[in-house]
């Protein structure tokens, strides 16, 4: 698929496929998620993460989104930014969202 292809380059990232779900990594730490669904591949961007319940008393990361394709998932353990991939449409600024988390 394109988006691994345009990934794959990226200094330090490494790939690691389960069942469900593929983490990206960088230096041994997961940078992000790309979900694989039946019609769709869903990036999620973790913002904040706290195992205890308490994920609003954290510090996270904030994603600079001016076309706002991202939305956010929030509970008590964890903020997401959450965007379902249908085509290759958005794939140059999803790139640049990517890049964002990816580096931070």
């Amino acid at each position: 698929n394109e988006l691994k292809e345009r990934l794959i380059d990226w200094e330090d990232i490494v790939f690691h496929p389960t069942k469900h779900y593929i983490s990206v990594k960088k230096n041994k730490k997961v940078k992000f998620y790309i979900n694989v669904l039946k019609s769709k591949l869903r990036i999620d961007l973790y913002s904040k993460v706290d195992f205890s319940g308490n994920v609003h008393l954290k510090k996270g990361f904030v994603l600079d989104d001016p076309k706002k394709i991202f939305k956010i998932y929030k509970n008590r353990h964890k903020e997401v930014y959450e965007y379902s991939m249908m085509n290759n449409k958005d794939i140059d600024y999803l790139i640049l969202m990517i890049k964002q988390k990816f580096e931070s």
